[in-house]
C-alpha cells in the first residue's frame, strides 16, 4: 500500500491511497470518501464507490482526483454516481 498526494494539489488535505490489490481510495480529511475497485481481468476498469459528496472542500478534491485518475472533469459526474449519500457504484476506465 502506498499514500500519495494529488499531483496538482500538493497542499490539499486529501490522500490517494493505492493498494495492493489495485483499489485506489480517496480520502479528504480522515474520510475515505471514494473507493474505485477493479474488475475484470486487467487493472483499468473499476467500480466505483462514493458515499457522499460532503464539504465544498470535498468536493473539490472528488473532482481533483476525478480528473486525474478518471479523466471526468465535472462535478455532477461524481454527483450522479453519489445520488443521496447511500453507496453506488459505476464502471469507469481508468485514464
Amino acid at each position: 500500500m502506498r499514500i500519495v498526494k494529488l499531483n496538482d494539489h500538493q497542499y490539499a488535505q486529501a490522500r490517494v491511497i493505492l493498494h495492493d490489490d489495485g483499489t485506489i481510495t480517496l480520502r479528504s480529511y480522515k474520510t475515505d470518501v471514494v473507493q474505485a475497485i477493479p474488475y475484470g481481468k486487467n487493472l483499468m476498469s473499476y467500480e466505483l464507490h462514493c458515499t457522499g459528496t460532503y464539504s465544498r472542500t470535498t468536493i473539490r478534491h472528488i473532482g481533483w482526483f476525478m480528473r486525474e485518475y478518471f479523466n471526468l472533469s465535472n462535478y455532477y459526474d461524481i454527483k450522479k454516481i453519489a445520488g443521496t449519500g447511500d453507496s453506488h457504484i459505476t464502471r469507469l476506465t481508468k485514464y
